[in-house]
């Protein structure tokens, strides 16, 4: 997959924010944060929960539209298999704060600045047509920091389109959401959750993250 650009070509950051829901719930998960760390967040001493990952839960999940991502809920592995970071950050998991199932993605800033996490390979490949693709995930962390997440898709030609939805943080688990609508000539499309500006040592849970192609255009159906 080509290499990510910086910021400086990020479309909108409200681009389809309408057709999805936001999705915050602060309430849900007390986000444990001490002085911009995870306290109480320690990884799981590489163990992963085999009966979760025996149920088939590191593939896509056969729902309607399917999910195009492997392992969505970081169940499987330590750190998950099938993602990476970009940026000077450590991937790890997080059990006891873990949205859903056994254990969460958790990134931690080693220097500050940008942070992103991403399917180790593009989920989809091939010329995908004229669709609009959604993206969601769950994220936690510091209250007040900006978060991302982005639907990036590479034409033919080279470049990349990226359509991103930015929120702040609430300190609690939140849903972020956002679409992208391909063309004839795209080729690859992936999805990106990241931090523009993390600071040293800051840390951002993920959980339970989604990629989808909407047949109605609305992103309605997950």
């Amino acid at each position: 997959m080509p290499q990510p650009p910086g910021d400086a070509g990020t479309s909108d950051a409200g681009a389809d924010a309408g057709d999805l829901d936001a999705g915050v719930d602060a309430g849900e998960v007390d986000a444990g944060l001490d002085g911009g760390t995870w306290d109480g967040g320690a990884e799981d001493g590489g163990l992963e929960d085999a009966g979760v990952a025996d149920a088939g839960y590191c593939v896509t999940d056969a729902g309607d539209p399917p999910n195009l991502l492997f392992n969505p809920g970081f169940e499987c592995g330590v750190p998950p298999d099938g993602w990476s970071v970009i940026g000077n950050a450590q991937l790890g998991v997080v059990s006891a704060l873990a949205r859903n199932g056994a254990q969460s993605a958790r990134m931690v800033s080693l220097d500050g600045g940008v942070m992103s996490l991403y399917p180790a390979t593009p989920p989809v490949t091939g010329g995908p047509g004229i669709k609009t693709f959604c993206a969601s995930s769950w994220v936690n962390g510091t209250p007040g920091s900006t978060v991302r997440i982005s639907v990036q898709v590479y034409p033919l030609g080279g470049g990349v389109q990226d359509t991103s939805f930015s929120a702040p943080l609430s300190g609690g688990w939140e849903r972020i959401a956002v679409s992208a609508r391909t063309t004839l000539t795209d080729d690859q499309v992936t999805l990106r959750v990241w931090m523009p500006d993390a600071k040293k040592g800051e840390a951002l849970l993920v959980d339970d993250a989604e990629l989808w192609v909407s047949d109605g255009g609305k992103c309605a159906e997950r």
